[in-house]
């Protein structure tokens, strides 16, 4: 097992649904190595560091790999676990060529990922209109045009969830360009961005898909599916990486699914120390999920839960 944990501030978000409500910063101690590491140890969790060891409210695993669910909830040797998340996390190996990838996928869905890229190029009379950016000095410009995108996106206006602005993300930017850790993209019609995805770089190896966008007035075009081609193309082409990590989440006709070649179940893991301050944290977060997934087991049962999810983007994307 490789033993690897920093002492870091994490932040643990409250949501409702997909809605965030606020989140409390805690300092832990966080197992930092990607999963692809971990798959060969896969269901034999760490032990982290004794209380007395470290500062930290708690130890903290993002997306470790696991054989089977995990308790929500338990007690071990001086910590209480805690476990919020677990689900498919969906990744594409890198290994090989971007053609041998793309022959992954049966006839029809290559065809229509093809077709979508073809029709694209067509309708922007363009057979390369995206740009890649790398170096330090081309972050303000991709922050910059992929800001005009996010602002008009579901994920900005509903969720605040797009591409920040201002000088501490930019500076974040930079400082990953500055170690050859950052990949982004922008998808242009003309001189008109309408999609964009960043992508930093982890450990050397592992590429995350980190904030994505584009411009709902060209969903019909397909610029998400579009965008992720090039990029994929264009990382196979650095023979550098081992695994481009679509991150927790996506539902089984989603994206993600649709363009990983693996997943694998994983879990966040948290182990707080006792202390009153810990266990109101716990609790409050235990209630504030349970209620949400309740609530969404109700619009299952009434049949309205995509629905809803729809009319909520249409209003926030052009109101």
């Amino acid at each position: 097992m490789i033993d690897c944990w920093t002492l870091k501030q994490v932040l643990f978000e409250y949501k409702f649904g997909m809605f965030k409500l606020f989140s409390i910063a805690l300092k832990a101690i966080v197992f930092d190595t990607h999963f692809i590491k971990l798959l060969p140890s896969c269901g034999s969790l760490p032990t982290p560091p004794p209380p007395a060891a470290h500062t930290g409210d708690c130890a903290f695993i993002l997306g470790y790999p696991i054989s089977k669910p995990l308790s929500r909830l338990s007690r071990i040797p001086s910590y209480l676990r805690y476990v919020p998340y677990q689900s498919h996390h969906y990744y594409i190996s890198m290994q090989g060529s971007f053609n041998q990838y793309l022959n992954k996928f049966n006839h029809k869905s290559r065809y229509n990922i093809l077709r979508s890229v073809r029709l694209y190029q067509d309708f922007a009379q363009n057979k390369k209109p995206w740009k890649e950016y790398t170096r330090v000095d081309e972050m303000e410009e991709f922050q910059r045009l992929a800001r005009t995108v996010a602002i008009k996106t579901y994920q900005e206006r509903l969720l605040g969830d797009g591409i920040p602005a201002g000088e501490i993300f930019l500076n974040q930017l930079k400082e990953l360009a500055s170690r050859d850790s950052i990949r982004c993209y922008i998808l242009f019609l003309g001189s008109k961005p309408i999609a964009y995805l960043s992508c930093p770089v982890v450990h050397n190896t592992a590429v995350l898909y980190d904030y994505v966008g584009y411009d709902p007035d060209y969903r019909k075009w397909s610029p998400g599916t579009v965008l992720q081609y090039y990029t994929l193309k264009r990382l196979f082409e650095e023979e550098r990486y081992e695994v481009f990590d679509f991150m927790r989440g996506g539902a089984p006709d989603s994206h993600k699914k649709i363009f990983s070649s693996h997943d694998v179940l994983c879990a966040d893991i948290y182990y707080f120390k006792y202390s009153v301050r810990n266990l109101a944290i716990i609790f409050f977060h235990v209630v504030i999920r349970t209620a949400s997934e309740w609530f969404t087991k109700f619009l299952d049962i009434l049949q309205i839960k995509f629905r809803l999810k729809r009319i909520l983007k249409e209003i926030c994307t052009y109101s």
